[in-house]
């Protein structure tokens, strides 16, 4: 059986770890302090980036570098609250069997977990944070999702970009040489320029034409371009630096992120990539009768409508730009989302409280929350007694208790 070329050339130590300095500078950081024997504040950290820009492959060479033991879970296959405490819970809270330092717990694709389809899964894994003995690495796609929110707050985040052209062709270049095989500069740079910044994809191919040969020619290559989604970051940097309409309308129509979501995140970020009134007002302008026509499209159900909510909303608004736009602008979470995950995680936490407080009241959970914990308040804020009751024989945490304040009185 033939070893695949990603795990054979697979970085064993840090430094051959290609690109991403910055994010890589920050993941050493952030565990070394766990084995100087101080865990961090943040116990967990995320590497967030595109596929093949070396997440895993930075905690293999890191733990191959310090001496630790990794214990990795696709969370994608393995997502649910009672496997997650099985498989990371137990290997979280106990110490290493084979003689290493210390264990990674690595949860690979953590965005592939969802809070409401997946019993628990994303809750289980914040537990499981806040209880560790071991530094837990997520790999994600889109960490920036906004159901991921309450996972954010207990992480760091490293991102990660795609990588160059010229970082890609270095590496296909190494791998030639270790093989024995002549290839053409020239085709070592299309197989970079296809891989569209995904390493992994390139030494895929790489290895897929140079089969059963010693020279790589670029005639040998045929290659289908490689389609990929790009995330909001990526889709709003394209919109407000595009140099033309076409590749405006290109940012949106490859964006993996659904139109009335990154009409948010414009709305959002209009201000703080345009900075003259004239300039926001275009903007806004257009963005208003991209709404309009998606309203029209959806309610009258004229979907060929679609085409002019694309338009305005990625050309439309990049050509309010007057005068080029100078440096990195950094893009903000829109405020309106950030309120609503807020709402709905506060529901929640009601709702959990009036799981417990129905046994008692003999109502379902919701009816308790709107029926009984208004008056639970007003006579618990003014009784201690009553409030103590409650902590004590109703299971109420002083948190909720709190909630409960915050809410009714």
């Amino acid at each position: 059986m033939v070893l695949p070329w990603t795990i054979k050339y697979r970085p064993k130590r840090i430094s051959e770890v290609i690109g991403n300095k910055k994010a890589i500078s920050q993941f050493v950081k952030w565990l070394e302090q766990w084995l100087g024997g101080k865990p961090p504040k943040k116990k967990a950290i995320v590497l967030d980036g595109p596929a093949g820009t070396g997440k895993t492959s930075l905690v293999y060479a890191a733990a191959n570098e310090y001496n630790l033991e990794v214990i990795e879970l696709n969370v994608s296959d393995k997502r649910d609250a009672e496997t997650l405490k099985q498989v990371v819970g137990s290997a979280a809270s106990l110490s290493t069997l084979t003689g290493a330092k210390m264990r990674i717990i690595l949860l690979d694709e953590i965005d592939g977990i969802s809070s409401r389809a997946d019993r628990g899964g994303l809750r289980e894994v914040i537990r499981i944070i806040d209880i560790t003995r071991n530094p837990i690495v997520m790999t994600s796609n889109n960490i920036w999702d906004p159901s991921f929110r309450s996972l954010r707050e207990k992480c760091e985040i490293a991102s990660f970009n795609r990588l160059t052209e010229n970082m890609i062709v270095t590496v296909l270049r190494r791998i030639c040489e270790k093989e024995g095989i002549k290839a053409e500069p020239e085709a070592l740079r299309k197989i970079a320029q296809n891989s569209g910044g995904d390493l992994r994809a390139a030494i895929n191919d790489l290895q897929a034409f140079c089969q059963g040969r010693k020279e790589l020619k670029l005639s040998d290559l045929h290659l289908s371009r490689r389609d990929r989604e790009l995330n909001i970051f990526e889709t709003l940097s394209r919109i407000f630096y595009a140099k033309s309409a076409e590749s405006a309308v290109s940012a949106v129509m490859s964006s993996e992120v659904d139109y009335e979501l990154l009409m948010r995140w414009l709305s959002e970020n209009i201000p703080r990539f345009f900075k003259t009134n004239e300039e926001i007002a275009y903007a806004f302008d257009k963005l208003s009768k991209a709404s309009i026509f998606l309203s029209r499209a959806k309610f009258g159900q004229y979907w060929r409508l679609l085409v002019y909510t694309f338009a305005l909303m990625s050309a439309g608004v990049a050509a309010a730009r007057k005068e080029p736009i100078k440096g990195f602008i950094k893009s903000s979470f829109p405020t309106w989302i950030r309120k609503q995950i807020a709402v709905q995680e506060k529901r929640q936490k009601l709702l959990e409280i009036g799981k417990i407080v129905k046994r008692y009241a003999h109502l379902s959970a919701r009816d308790s929350v709107s029926e009984i914990l208004p008056y639970l308040t007003i006579v618990a804020s003014n009784n201690k007694k009553f409030e103590e009751i409650l902590i004590k024989r109703w299971d109420l945490t002083p948190e909720m208790l709190a909630l409960l304040k915050e809410t009714f009185l």
